[in-house]
């Protein structure tokens, strides 16, 4: 199997697992300014914030080693740790009690037990980790559902797309992205099948 064996009764993320090496390392913590870089939890480098997220993120991608890390992750976590716990809501809410809750977060798992478990979860019982393996088996399956739903429901709006799709492959260069695909909130998703596919 590729999945690391865990006590569910570990430290949080299982130390474990933070005492292990990830190749993914470097990528995790380039990645970890770009979530949500103007949110008071994640914005100071270094910070308690992009600690967590780091910390699970690393701890994710030693447990499961077919899917490892890919960037979409984070923004994942992220939610996960700004809302698993009251304290950490409540840093947010009040700012004005921030260091009164930050000095007791510092001293506390600031749920990144919770979110590394709820994110093993969402990978293994709900098949999400599709949407991560290299090749990206759950993203395709479910780009192809959006088609044949879209196709069936709306067919005028998918022949549209379909028509621009085809006019935009023609100008767009192949260094386009998965990344920069999804980035635009107008984009199709047979567009971002293109660009996998491609």
């Amino acid at each position: 199997s590729s999945l690391t064996t865990i006590d569910d009764d570990a430290a949080s993320p299982p130390q474990k697992l933070l005492d292990e090496q990830s190749s993914f390392e470097p990528q995790i913590q380039r990645d970890i300014n770009r979530t949500f870089p103007k949110h008071i939890f994640f914005r100071e480098q270094g910070g308690m914030g992009q600690t967590a997220l780091f910390n699970t993120l690393k701890a994710y991608s030693v447990y499961d080693k077919r899917v490892g890390y890919c960037q979409g992750m984070g923004f994942i976590i992220a939610l996960l740790l700004l809302y698993m716990t009251e304290e950490v809501h409540s840093v947010l809410i009040d700012a004005r009690a921030l260091s009164l809750s930050l000095a007791f977060l510092l001293t506390h798992d600031i749920g990144t037990k919770d979110a590394f478990y709820i994110l093993v979860r969402l990978c293994r019982d709900y098949e999400m980790s599709g949407l991560f393996e290299p090749g990206f088996p759950g993203l395709m399956k479910f780009l192809y559902m959006h088609d044949q739903l879209l196709e069936q429901m709306l067919p005028r709006l998918y022949y549209h797309f379909d028509v621009l799709l085809r006019l935009e492959q023609e100008h767009v260069p192949a260094e386009c992205s998965l990344c920069g695909a999804t980035r635009s909130t107008k984009t199709p998703a047979h567009h971002v099948r293109a660009q996998l596919v491609h």
